[in-house]
C-alpha cells in the first residue's frame, strides 16, 4: 500500500458512522458527497457519450458535442479515439467536471435500441477496443470514466424492470466481453450499474455480476455506480457492491443503512468497503487538478474543433458509388433536398444531449464546400417533405432581442389569482425547458411560470405550434390561446413516457411580422398518475411549423432536382426518433422520405443520397440508387465533414460497427426483442449481428465492417512471423502486405476473423479479432500490417467448467475489408485444449 493508500485508511479510519453513510449516495443530481473537516472534497460527474454537459441540464453551458459513439466507432480508429478522449478530457475541466459518464458499450443486439447512437457496434472485441482507448485517455487527465451500463441494458423499453434471460456463454462472449477488454487493459476507475434485471436480479443487487465477475474474477477495485434512479434496495445492493447511489440525495441509504444494520442485513465491513472504493475515486480524481465546486470556462479552441471535424469526417461512410458521383467535381448547378438538411442533428436524445458552441448543418457544410470548389455554382434547397414526429424546436427572441425567452417564476398559480408574488426570473435559449436541475431554489417544489418570447413569421401561410410537457401549459400568440395543454391531457411517449401528447394549434401568420409567444407553466400535471416531484421542476417543449401539404413539399423538390445537374437527398432519423426513453417500432425512415428518395432519384438519377442516422434504417430503394453516404449524429461539424467527402477534400474511410439489414425480420432478435411480461429473452445466444448473417448465409443491405474509398487497396502475402502453433501464453503473428492501387490517398481498415474449423463447440462463422487503420496510404504506395493473435481470439466460454476454453484444433484466419469481403486466408493450430479465468 503505497502513501496515497495509507492516508485514504487513515481518513476511513476516522470516520463517524453517519460519515461513512454519507460517502454512499450523492449529495444532489451531480455532486458526491463532501466531508470538508475530513479533507474530503465534493467530486461532479457529468453525462459525457457525445461530449460533457456539466452540472446544469436547464441553461447548460456549452461545450463541444463530439461524434456519437456510433459514429466514432466508424472510424475504427483507436488513435482518433484516443485523441477524442483527451479532448473530452480537457471539456471535462472547463466545465469543472472530475467523473464522465462514458463510455456507452452495450452490444447493439437490435437495431430497434434507441440509444444505439450511444453505443459502439454489435461486436464486443470492437466495442471494448475503442473503449480502452477512450478510457485511457480521459484518464491520463485525471478525470475518471465511468464504463456503462454494466451489463446487457440494450433496450429502453421497460427498461428499469425488465428481465434479461440470457445464458451464461452467449453474457460472456457477447455482453460481458467488452467490459472485460476495458477492466484488463484501462482499468477504469468507475463502473455503471445499469436500470435492468439479468437472469431474474436487478444489476444494482446482483452479486454473480458485481462480486463474482467483476470483483473476484476481474481482480477490478474500481467504485461501482448506480444508473440515475437504479438504486433498488439497501442491504441488498450494499452486499452486492454497489458502492455510491446516484443521483442525492438518498433515498435507498442514509438512515435505511443504519435500520439495516440495526437488523444484522448489513455489517460495518461492507459498509467500510463501499466507502473506501468511493474515496478511492475521489482521490484519483486529484490529479485532474479540478477544484471542488470549480466554475465553468470556455474551451472552444481550434485544436478542438480541428480533432472534432477530423473525427466526423472519418466517420462517414461511403456505401455505395456505382456511378461513380463522388468526389463531386463538376457540381454545375446543385439542389439540395430533404428534412435532414438544416435540421439539428448533431446528438441523439436523452441524457447524452449537450449544447454545443456552434453547429454546421448538413446545408451549410455543404454549401460551404461548394462554394470554395465551385464559386460559380447555383445552389437551391427544397424541403421535400416533413418527418418530425414533434413539430421542429420554436426559436424566438428575449425583450432584448436576443436569442431566446424570458422566463418568470411565481409563488403560487398566476393564472387563478391576482396576488401571486414573482420570486425569480432568467432567460433561455431554447424552448425545451429541461427544469430537472439548477432551477432557481425559490421556484421548487411547485413550479408557477411565465415564459415568453418574439416569433419572427418566415413566410405567409398557416403556422402549426404544438406543445408537449410532463406538467401542464398554455400557448398565446399575441394574446389568443392557440394551444391548451392544461385543461385536458393526454399520456404521450415524449419525456420518458412521463409526458403528455404534442397538443396543436393552427394561425395564420405574415412574413416579417413580429409575434408575442407566452405560456403558462406549471409542473403539477393534471394526469392522475403523475405527481409534482416525478420530475423535479419539470420539461416543457414548443414547437412550430409552417403548413404546408405534402404534395406540394414534394413537387417543388421534383421540379428542382428535374432542373439540377447534382442533387444531393439529405435523410435520416433525428433525436426525436432515437432517443433514451424509446425503442424505435421499425426501421423505416420517418415520414414520407421513401416516397421522397424514389421520386427524387425517377427524377435526376445523378442523386446523392446522404442517410444521417444513429441506427441502420431500411432503404426499399437501394437498387434504384447509385451513390448512398451514411451520415451519423456527428457533432458540431457534422456539416463540415459532408462537405470535405462529398467534394473529395479527403477520401472517405469509414465502415459500419454494425449489420444493415435488408428487413427489420432478418435480425436475430426479431421476435424476442423488447420482450414481453416484464422479459425479453436473448434467444439467439451468441448468434449477434454479423455472426448470425454471415453464419446463416442471409444476405445483408450492407454487411458488418462495409465501408468504400475513392481508391482501391489490394491485400497480398498473407504470411506468418514464426510457427503457426498457438500455446496458452503465446502469440502466433501474421503479416500482410496493403497496396494502394488507385489514385487518392486514403486509410483502409484491415480486419481480421477467426473461424473455428474442427472444434467440437459450436461457434460462429466469422468472429472479428483484430483490426487496424492504416493511415494515408499515397497511391502506388505498400505497407506491412501486423497482427499479433493470442488465446482470447481462440477462446470460447465453457459452461460446464464455468470458465475460458480454447479447444484443440484448426482455425481459419481471414484478412479483408469486411465481414462480407475477405480477401486473404491461412491457418493456426492449438495442439492442446487448455482452460483459464479472470481476465
Amino acid at each position: 500500500m503505497g502513501e496515497a493508500g495509507h492516508r485514504l485508511e487513515s481518513i476511513l479510519h476516522h470516520l463517524t458512522l453517519p460519515e461513512t453513510i454519507s460517502l454512499l449516495s450523492g449529495k444532489d443530481t451531480w455532486h458526491t458527497a463532501s466531508i470538508p473537516h475530513r479533507g474530503i472534497p465534493s467530486i461532479r460527474v457529468s453525462d459525457g457519450p457525445s461530449g460533457v454537459r456539466g452540472r446544469r441540464t436547464f441553461q447548460a453551458s456549452p461545450t463541444t458535442c463530439f461524434p456519437c459513439p456510433i459514429a466514432l466507432a466508424s472510424t475504427w480508429d483507436v488513435n482518433l479515439v484516443k485523441e477524442i478522449g483527451t479532448q473530452m478530457a480537457g471539456q471535462a475541466k472547463a466545465q469543472g467536471v472530475h467523473v464522465i459518464l462514458t463510455p456507452t458499450i452495450n452490444i447493439q443486439r437490435s437495431p430497434l435500441g434507441g440509444r444505439n447512437f450511444e453505443s459502439f457496434s454489435e461486436d464486443p472485441v470492437l466495442s471494448g477496443s475503442l473503449a480502452c482507448s477512450l478510457v485511457s485517455s480521459i484518464q491520463h487527465e485525471g478525470i475518471a470514466t465511468t464504463v456503462k451500463h454494466f451489463v446487457c441494458n440494450d433496450q429502453e423499453s421497460q427498461r428499469t424492470k425488465i428481465d434479461v434471460i440470457v445464458e451464461e456463454r452467449a453474457l460472456r462472449e457477447i455482453y460481458l466481453k467488452p467490459f472485460q477488454i476495458v477492466v484488463r487493459n484501462a482499468r477504469p476507475w468507475a463502473i455503471m450499474a445499469s436500470y435492468n434485471r439479468v437472469n431474474g436480479l436487478h444489476v444494482s443487487e446482483n452479486p454473480h455480476l458485481l462480486e463474482k465477475v467483476l470483483r473476484r474474477e476481474w481482480g477490478w477495485d474500481g467504485a461501482i455506480v448506480s444508473d440515475w434512479f437504479a438504486t433498488y434496495s439497501t442491504s441488498e445492493a450494499l452486499n452486492a457492491g454497489l458502492d455510491l447511489e446516484m443521483p442525492g440525495k438518498a433515498e435507498w441509504r442514509g438512515k435505511l443503512v443504519m435500520r439495516s444494520l440495526h437488523a444484522g442485513k448489513l455489517e460495518a465491513p461492507v459498509l467500510q468497503q463501499r466507502a473506501r472504493n468511493v474515496l478511492n475515486l475521489v482521490d484519483k480524481t486529484r490529479a485532474s487538478g479540478v477544484p471542488e465546486d470549480a466554475e465553468e470556462w470556455e474551451n472552444n479552441t481550434p485544436e478542438v474543433r480541428e480533432a472534432n471535424r477530423k473525427a466526423a469526417t472519418e466517420s462517414v461512410v461511403l456505401l455505395k458509388n456505382a456511378a461513380k458521383l463522388l468526389p463531386i467535381r463538376a457540381p454545375g448547378r446543385v439542389v439540395i433536398i430533404g428534412p435532414n438538411a438544416k435540421e439539428d442533428l448533431y446528438c441523439g436524445g436523452g441524457s447524452s444531449t449537450v449544447f454545443p458552441y456552434y453547429y454546421i448543418s448538413a446545408y451549410d457544410g455543404i454549401k460551404r464546400a461548394l462554394e470554395q470548389q465551385s464559386p460559380s455554382s447555383e445552389l437551391a434547397f427544397a424541403q421535400g417533405c416533413y418527418k418530425h414526429a414533434l413539430l421542429p424546436l420554436l426559436c424566438t427572441e428575449s425583450a432584448d432581442g436576443q436569442k431566446g425567452l424570458d422566463l418568470q417564476f411565481f409563488d403560487r398559480d398566476f393564472t387563478q389569482t391576482s396576488d401571486a408574488q414573482k420570486i425569480a426570473g432568467t432567460r433561455s435559449l431554447t424552448w425545451r425547458l429541461v427544469f430537472l436541475d439548477s432551477l432557481p431554489k425559490a421556484a421548487l417544489p411547485s413550479v408557477y411560470g411565465h415564459f415568453s418570447g418574439v416569433y419572427i413569421a418566415p413566410s405567409d401561410g398557416d403556422f402549426e405550434f404544438g406543445v408537449v410537457t410532463t406538467g401542464k401549459a398554455k400557448l398565446y400568440i399575441d394574446g389568443v390561446l392557440l394551444v391548451d395543454n392544461w385543461t385536458k391531457q393526454e399520456r404521450g411517449d415524449h419525456f420518458f413516457g412521463l409526458g403528455t401528447k404534442e397538443v396543436r394549434g393552427t394561425i395564420k401568420l405574415t412574413a416579417g411580422c413580429q409575434y408575442k409567444v407566452v405560456t403558462e407553466y406549471s409542473n403539477m400535471s393534471s394526469l392522475s398518475d403523475r405527481t409534482a416531484a416525478d420530475l423535479a421542476g419539470g420539461i416543457l417543449r414548443l414547437g412550430v411549423s409552417q403548413v404546408i401539404s405534402p404534395e406540394a413539399l414534394l413537387n417543388d423538390a421534383l421540379e428542382a432536382a428535374a432542373l439540377a445537374d447534382t442533387v444531393i437527398c439529405c435523410i435520416g432519423t433525428d433525436q426525436e426518433h432515437e432517443s433514451e426513453g424509446w425503442d424505435r417500432k421499425d426501421m423505416k425512415l420517418p415520414g414520407s422520405q421513401d416516397q421522397l428518395v424514389k421520386a427524387v432519384l425517377e427524377a435526376n438519377p445523378r442523386t446523392v443520397i446522404v442517410n444521417i442516422s444513429g441506427s441502420p434504417v431500411e432503404m426499399p430503394w437501394i437498387d434504384e440508387a447509385s451513390t448512398v453516404v451514411q451520415g451519423w449524429f456527428m457533432g458540431s461539424e457534422l456539416g463540415n465533414a459532408l462537405g470535405d467527402v462529398l467534394f473529395g477534400r479527403v477520401s472517405p474511410s469509414g465502415k459500419l460497427s454494425v449489420t444493415f439489414p435488408r428487413r427489420l425480420e432478418q435480425n436475430p432478435s426479431y421476435g424476442n426483442f423488447p420482450g414481453e411480461n416484464g422479459r425479453v429473452r436473448y434467444a439467439e445466444g451468441i448468434m449477434v449481428g454479423y455472426r448470425h448473417y454471415s453464419t446463416r448465409h442471409i444476405p445483408t443491405l450492407f454487411p458488418f465492417g462495409h465501408g468504400l474509398s475513392f481508391t482501391e487497396f489490394k491485400y497480398s502475402e498473407l504470411l506468418f512471423e514464426g510457427d503457426n502453433m498457438l500455446h496458452p501464453n503465446g502469440v502466433v503473428s501474421v503479416s500482410l502486405t496493403l497496396t494502394n492501387i488507385g489514385n487518392f490517398t486514403s486509410h483502409e481498415i484491415v480486419q481480421l476473423y477467426v473461424s473455428a474449423l474442427t472444434c467440437s463447440t459450436f461457434r460462429p462463422l466469422l468472429e472479428l479479432q483484430g483490426f487496424q487503420k492504416v493511415r494515408d496510404v499515397q497511391p502506388g504506395e505498400s505497407r506491412k500490417v501486423t497482427f499479433n493473435i493470442d488465446k482470447y481470439a481462440v477462446s470460447c466460454y465453457d459452461e460446464r467448467q464455468d470458465n475460458w476454453m480454447a479447444e484443440a484444433g484448426k482455425y481459419r484466419v481471414s484478412v479483408g475489408a469486411s465481414v462480407g469481403d475477405l480477401r486473404l486466408a491461412t491457418f493456426i493450430q492449438v495442439p492442446a485444449t487448455f482452460h483459464w479465468s479472470g481476465l
